[in-house]
C-alpha cells in the first residue's frame, strides 16, 4: 500500500499505533513515501505446531542489513481462525501432536482462507497429472473448514479459471471431477518427454534434434511462468494471507537441459531461452501480492517415464563427447537418457524450491504424499503473524532484503523455523496499476470486481481492410468518484488489444479525468483499422481509486465487404442518444470518427432498440461496383430508398440519391444516414427496408428495430 506521507499519520494514530518518523528525502526534489510494507510470518516447532502467543518484541527484523527497531513496526497482529472453523484432520507430519498452548478466544470476523489450487497441465507428466487432480480433490473433500475459500486455475496454452473462489467444497469436487477425463488437459509435448529424449539418442543429426526440444521446451516454460505471475495482481486485494499452491513435475529453471546433457553441453552454452527474468518476475509479483507459492513434485516417487521407458536397458560406463553419434545400442540409449532424465529432475526440484523459499511458502518434493502440501499451505493460512512497518523510500521499483528472527528466550521451546518472504519491492503507484492492467488484459476472467461491458462494431471498408468501433461500457457507480462541487470526480485507466492467432493486431490505451454529474455510465469508444479474419478482442478498465479492475474478453470476426467489384450494401447500425452516458471518444479519427467527450452524446447499439423520447439515427454504408481495375462507374445516379414499415403498411418513405463520388477517406463506400427523431413512432416492432436502384442489379437489405 502506498501513501503520500501526510496522508499516512491519521490512520495510523487513529488506529493505536506509535506515529511514524517522516523520512528525510534523499534529494532536494526528490519525492519521498511511505509504505506499509505488510509481512505474514509463519512460526512453527519441530512438529510443524504453530507457536502461539508471540509479540512484536520478539521479533528482530532487519532490512538492508540495517535493524528496525520494533517501535517502527506499525502492525502487529496474531491471525488465527477459530476452532470451530478448523476441519478435524491431524497436524501434516505427526497426527498425535497438539497445539502447546491454548487457543485464543474467537475472532468476532475470523479472517477468510484464500487457497489457489494451480494446475500447471502443460508442465506435468502422464502419471502426475491425475495424482495431482486426486490429491486437490479429496484434500478439498475432506478438509474445507467453514473460512476455506479455493479458486481452482488450470493452465495449457492459456490460462483458464476453473472455479472463482467458493466455499462450496461440492462445487470444487465436481469441477475436478470433471477435468479427470477431460483430455483436452493431456499436453502431448509434456507427456511425449520421454520419446523425444530417446529420438534424441538413437537419430541424426542429434544436435539439430535437442536443440529444437531444448527451444520448444524453454518457450513452454516461459508461457507457464508468465501465466503465473499474472495471477497475482488478482490476488492482491484479498485481506491477509493467501496461499497458491503450484502442481507441476517438468516446470524447470534450466529448460532443455536434460536433451543437451546427453550432448555434454547445457542450455546456456548453447544460447537457448533463459527463464531466470521470469522465474524473478513470478516471486516479485508473489511478494507484491502477499501471495505464498507451495510447490510440490507432482510425480511423486514415482519412476520418471524415461527410466521406465529405458528400464528393460542395461547401463553402460559413461560415454565421452568423442562417442556421442546415432545408435541403436541399447547400452548407450539407457545411460545418455537416463543421465538427461537426472538433470531434468534436479532443475525442476531446484526451480519448485526457489518458487516457495523466495514467497515464504513451502516446497514438498520427493514424497508420494502431495496432497500434504495442501495441508501444509492451509496450516500456514490457519495460523500466523502480520508484521507491517513503514517504508520510506521514493517508489523506484528497487528491491530491498528483509531477515527475521525471533529474539532468544529461554520460555520458548527449542529449534523453531520463521517463514516469511525475504524481499520486498518499493513499487510505485504506476508500476502497481501497470502490473493489474497487464494482468487483467492477459487473464480477463479473474478481473471481475468491476463491470465491463464491450461491443464491437465492423464499418467502413478502407482498400483491403476495415474500419472496428470499439465500445467499453463501465458503470460510474461502481467507480471510487469523490465529490467536487456540483459534480464527482475520479480516473479510470483503459487498455484493450485486438490479437490475431497470438499475433497483437492493435493497440489502445487511454487515461480518462471524469467530471460526472448526472450521468449513468462511462463509455469510451476507440477505433482500429483491421483486415477481414477472426480476432480476439480484450479490454481492461482499472478504477485509479479504488484500485479495482474489471475485464472483459470477446470474439471479433470481420467479414469482407462483398465480392471484390460487385455492388453492396452494408449491415445496419443504429445510433442513439445516451442522455445517462458520459462520452469519451478517442484513437477513432482513422475510422472516420472524431475525438470528442461529453454529456448525452450518440453512440453504437448492440441491439437495434429505442425508447419512444429518444432520437436515433440508422446509418449503413452502400459500395458501388467497380471495374477490375477497380474504377467506380458515376455515369448515372444510383438511388436509396429507405422505407420504415410497421407489418405489411409503410410509416415513411425516404430516398437518398448518389451522383458524385464518396466522401469517405480511402473508401469508394458511402455512408448512408437516416434519421429517427425523438416521438416520431409509437411504441411497436418496425422493419427498417433498404433497396438499392441504378446498380444494375437488384439489391436489398432488411433490419428490424423497436421503440419502446
Amino acid at each position: 500500500m502506498r501513501f503520500p506521507l501526510a496522508m499516512l499519520f491519521l490512520p495510523l494514530l487513529a488506529a493505536g499505533g506509535a506515529p511514524l518518523t517522516p523520512p528525510t528525502p534523499r534529494s532536494g526534489t526528490e519525492k519521498v513515501e511511505i509504505s506499509l510494507v505488510l509481512i505474514d510470518v509463519i512460526v512453527r516447532d519441530r512438529k510443524e505446531t504453530p507457536i502461539r502467543g508471540l509479540t512484536r518484541d520478539d521479533f528482530e527484523m532487519v532490512v538492508d542489513a540495517k535493524p528496525v527497531d520494533a517501535s517502527a513496526i506499525e502492525v502487529f497482529e496474531e491471525v488465527c481462525v477459530p476452532p470451530e472453523d478448523q476441519p478435524e484432520q491431524p497436524p501434516l507430519e505427526d497426527a498425535g501432536s497438539t497445539t502447546a498452548e491454548a487457543p485464543a478466544p474467537p475472532a468476532q470476523e475470523p479472517a477468510l482462507l484464500h487457497m489457489v489450487v494451480y494446475l500447471d497441465f502443460s508442465q506435468l507428466s502422464m502419471a502426475a497429472h491425475r495424482k495431482s487432480i486426486l490429491a486437490a480433490r479429496d484434500h478439498l473433500a475432506a478438509n474445507m473448514g467453514p473460512s476455506d475459500r479455493t479458486m481452482i486455475l488450470a493452465y495449457m496454452k492459456g490460462l483458464r479459471l476453473v472455479q472463482d473462489f467458493t466455499g462450496d467444497r461440492n462445487l470444487l469436487v465436481s469441477r475436478l471431477d470433471a477435468m479427470l477425463d477431460d483430455r483436452a488437459t493431456l499436453d502431448t509435448d509434456a507427456i511425449e518427454e520421454a520419446q523425444n529424449m530417446v529420438d534424441v539418442a538413437q537419430n541424426l543429426p542429434r544436435k539439430n534434434a535437442a536443440l529444437a526440444y531444448a527451444t520448444q521446451e524453454g518457450f513452454r516454460v516461459r508461457g507457464s511462468l508468465n501465466a503465473l505471475a499474472s495471477v497475482m495482481p488478482r490476488l492482491a486485494g484479498l485481506r491477509g494471507r493467501k496461499a497458491l499452491v503450484l502442481f507441476t513435475d517438468l516446470l524447470r529453471d534450466d529448460p532443455g537441459a536434460q536433451y543437451l546433457t546427453m550432448l555434454n553441453t547445457t542450455p546456456g552454452s548453447e544460447g537457448m531461452v533463459d527463464v531466470l527474468p521470469d522465474i524473478l518476475r513470478v516471486t516479485r509479483e508473489a511478494n507484491a501480492a502477499g501471495v505464498s507459492i507451495y510447490t510440490v513434485h507432482a510425480a511423486g516417487l514415482d519412476e520418471h517415464p524415461v527410466r521406465q521407458l529405458v528400464s528393460g536397458y542395461k547401463t553402460s560406463p559413461f560415454v565421452s563427447a568423442d562417442t556421442l553419434e546415432a545408435t541403436t545400442d541399447p547400452l548407450l540409449i539407457g545411460e545418455q537418457v537416463v543421465n538427461g532424465a537426472g538433470v531434468a529432475l534436479t532443475s525442476a526440484l531446484a526451480l519448485q524450491g526457489a518458487l516457495a523459499l523466495e514467497t515464504g511458502g513451502r516446497s514438498l518434493q520427493r514424497t508420494n504424499d502431495i496432497a500434504g502440501i495442501l495441508r501444509s499451505a492451509r496450516q500456514d493460512l490457519s495460523c500466523y503473524y502480520l508484521l507491517g512497518y513503514g517504508h520510506a523510500g521514493p517508489g523506484d521499483d528497487s528491491q530491498h532484503s528483509i531477515v527475521l528472527r525471533l529474539k532468544d528466550s529461554p520460555d520458548r521451546p527449542r529449534g523453531l523455523t520463521v517463514r516469511y518472504r525475504p524481499s520486498f519491492t518499493d513499487r510505485s503507484d504506476a508500476s502497481r496499476r501497470d502490473s493489474m492492467l497487464r494482468s487483467a488484459l492477459q487473464v480477463p476472467e479473474l478481473f471481475q470486481a468491476l463491470p465491463v461491458a464491450l461491443e464491437a462494431y465492423a464499418l467502413a471498408p478502407q482498400e483491403s481492410s476495415r474500419g472496428v468501433l470499439i465500445k467499453t461500457v463501465v458503470p460510474l457507480s461502481r467507480l471510487s468518484l469523490i465529490p467536487a462541487g456540483d459534480a464527482h470526480q475520479g480516473r479510470v485507466e483503459i487498455r484493450g488489444t485486438i490479437a490475431k492467432e497470438n499475433e497483437t493486431a492493435c493497440l489502445f490505451k487511454q487515461d480518462i479525468a471524469i467530471r460526472s454529474r448526472n450521468e449513468d455510465h462511462l463509455v469510451y469508444q476507440t477505433g482500429c483499422v483491421l483486415p477481414a479474419g477472426l480476432y480476439t478482442l480484450t479490454v481492461a478498465v482499472l478504477d485509479r481509486g479504488g484500485s479495482q479492475a474489471g475485464a472483459r474478453r470477446v470474439p471479433l470476426r470481420l467479414e469482407p465487404m462483398g465480392a471484390p467489384g460487385e455492388a453492396h450494401l452494408g449491415e445496419v447500425h443504429l445510433w442513439a442518444r445516451d442522455s445517462a452516458a458520459l462520452v469519451v471518444t478517442s484513437g477513432a479519427e482513422d475510422i472516420g470518427i472524431p475525438k470528442r467527450a461529453g454529456s448525452g452524446d450518440f453512440t453504437l447499439r448492440a441491439e437495434r432498440r429505442l425508447a419512444a423520447d429518444q432520437p436515433g439515427v440508422f446509418s449503413f454504408l452502400f459500395c458501388p461496383a467497380s471495374d477490375a481495375l477497380g474504377t467506380v462507374a458515376t455515369a448515372r445516379p444510383i438511388a436509396i430508398q429507405m422505407r420504415v414499415l410497421s407489418g405489411d403498411q409503410v410509416v415513411s418513405d425516404d430516398e437518398v440519391r448518389i451522383t458524385g463520388p464518396s466522401e469517405m477517406h480511402g473508401s469508394t463506400c458511402h455512408e448512408i444516414r437516416r434519421n429517427l427523431p425523438a416521438s416520431s413512432l409509437p411504441v411497436g416492432h418496425y422493419t427498417l427496408d433498404i433497396a438499392a436502384r441504378g446498380t444494375g442489379s437488384s439489391i436489398a437489405r432488411r433490419a428490424d428495430f423497436a421503440v419502446e
